[in-house]
């Protein structure tokens, strides 16, 4: 749920004035920022902020002060405000690979069989199950609903607060005689 409730989430795709379009670029965008202030160079294997000076992979204290800087992040805990997405998709993939075309099959001559194992490629994709699982979060108070459980509330505990004071009203003329006069009057 977005702002005003605890997981304050953020949509990303709607995020305006930010090239951030997701959580992982978040991540990886204040990890680069920390890359940049720690090392004066980003990461190259990170896929954002680009325009920055990349480290050297050969330099081997640029490359010391990189793993350095994710290991004290990873150590200290959260530093990035990267909140959670208010909307996610994800699969769970399972990637499988085999030779194509395999020796088993039949072609007609022994050089087309090498020339589609050398320069093409074939790819199938496989779905386990079109089933779709949708996850939401409804406020439990929204608006008047609130309004109308308060005044429920307060309606409840007022009414009990005058039930109270009309007790001792009622009871307070009897404590009242019983200390001046010292008999109990019923």
């Amino acid at each position: 749920m977005p702002t005003p409730f605890r997981d304050h989430c953020v949509d990303y795709e709607k995020h305006q004035g930010s090239s951030v379009r997701s959580q992982k670029d978040c991540v990886r965008t204040c990890i680069q920022t920390e890359n940049f202030a720690k090392c004066g160079c980003i990461d190259q294997t990170l896929s954002v902020m680009n325009n920055l000076k990349h480290c050297n992979l050969t330099n081997q204290t640029q490359m010391c002060c990189l793993n350095d800087v994710l290991e004290k992040m990873s150590n200290s805990g959260p530093t990035c405000d990267c909140p959670q997405p208010c909307r996610s998709i994800s699969y769970n993939e399972i990637l499988s690979r085999a030779i194509w075309p395999s020796k088993a099959s039949i072609l007609k001559e022994p050089s087309t069989f090498q020339y589609f194992r050398d320069d093409k490629i074939r790819l199938t994709i496989f779905y386990t199950s079109l089933e779709r699982t949708v996850y939401k979060q409804k406020a439990k108070f929204e608006g008047f609903k609130l309004l109308s459980f308060l005044g429920c509330e307060l309606g409840l505990w007022l009414g009990l607060s005058l039930l109270g004071m009309f007790d001792i009203l009622e009871r307070l003329p009897l404590i009242v005689r019983r200390m001046f006069f010292g008999r109990t009057v019923q």
